[in-house]
């Protein structure tokens, strides 16, 4: 890990008296630990440390066969309806007078992670959790694993974009983001204790993100503006009409249609020696929701776009990973 952080709060209560300026009395309340950590993207030691099923929900990881030949099959993960319940364990060597201590904390949900690209780095991953209780030991008991591989790189990721109805296309960027937010119930509390009951999602999980275009890319700016590629059509609805369109026939209509360009969104990563494929990122329905563009006096453009995923029956969102060779 690149970064680590914990916090603790006893959400205390508080007695307010009238004959009393400050807290008549306090209480503990319910416990809430929360934190995050963040470090290089490393999907088969996430697939073996059961990182996956907590950004992905709780599965049995079906087995997947290597895109190359000579390779050994790996694990595929889509989302899932149930939370998975993980362990985490944190080693403080500073504490206890540079004894060290550690924490591991039980009943643990991630409600946050994000996958990041960027020119001139290694894939990076964060991640936001919450559990349930934490236990605390005066000594340190740190984990003798080392990891599989090394990280993924930049210079060799390869993202492709099919346009909805279209062909596959290299998507040239600068910066790559993926976003996915897991709404676990933060206040599933009940009468009798002051630990959460459960981890259960208790809402819509948002799975999206934006991406840094290359200065020379004009379709997914020309898209987002005039819902097409197609350089015929010059503004959004091109030769549509507004309250009053009619349809005359299967292939003939003025009626507005408000086109999102859409797509399947691909992410190759390799061994950073480029012999092997190691993970693969699929989007299967993704719609580009905003666009920006700007530029300062003679300095090149900064494009940007931000994306959904649409995930239903036939569209879907994988995580495939693969054991370094």
């Amino acid at each position: 890990m690149t970064s680590q952080d914990e916090r603790v709060s006893r959400d205390t209560i508080v007695e307010e008296s009238t004959d009393q300026v400050a807290a008549a009395s306090l209480f503990g309340g319910t416990i809430s630990l929360t934190g995050g950590f963040s470090g290089a993207w490393r999907g088969y030691d996430f697939h073996v440390s059961g990182l996956l099923l907590g950004i992905m929900g709780w599965q049995t990881p079906a087995t997947i066969a290597n895109p190359a030949t000579g390779f050994s099959t790996g694990y595929r993960y889509e989302f899932a309806m149930a939370p998975a319940t993980l362990a985490l364990k944190y080693v403080d060597e500073q504490a206890n007078a540079n004894g060290g201590v550690t924490r591991v904390y039980r009943g643990v949900g991630i409600t946050q992670a994000n996958i990041n690209l960027r020119a001139k780095q290694y894939v990076t991953m964060d991640a936001q959790w919450m559990a349930r209780r934490v236990e605390v030991f005066d000594s340190p008991y740190p984990s003798e694993t080392e990891p599989t591989g090394d990280p993924a790189m930049f210079y060799n990721a390869v993202l492709k974009w099919t346009p909805e109805g279209g062909s596959e296309e290299t998507f040239k960027c600068q910066e790559f983001t993926m976003n996915v937010n897991r709404p676990i119930d933060t206040d599933d509390f009940m009468i009798g204790s002051q630990f959460l009951n459960s981890l259960t999602y208790n809402g819509l999980t948002d799975l999206g993100g934006n991406i840094t275009l290359s200065p020379s890319d004009w379709d997914k700016l020309r898209a987002m503006m005039a819902g097409t590629t197609d350089d015929t059509k010059n503004t959004l609805d091109d030769g549509k009409r507004e309250f009053f369109g009619t349809v005359t026939n299967a292939t003939s209509s003025t009626v507005l249609a408000n086109a999102i360009p859409s797509g399947q969104l691909v992410i190759m990563l390799h061994k950073p020696d480029g012999t092997q494929v190691v993970g693969r990122i699929t989007a299967m329905s993704c719609k580009l929701t905003e666009a920006s563009a700007s530029a300062q006096g003679r300095q090149k453009y900064t494009k940007t776009v931000n994306w959904r995923a649409v995930i239903n029956n036939t569209s879907k969102f994988y995580i495939d990973v693969w054991q370094p060779a």
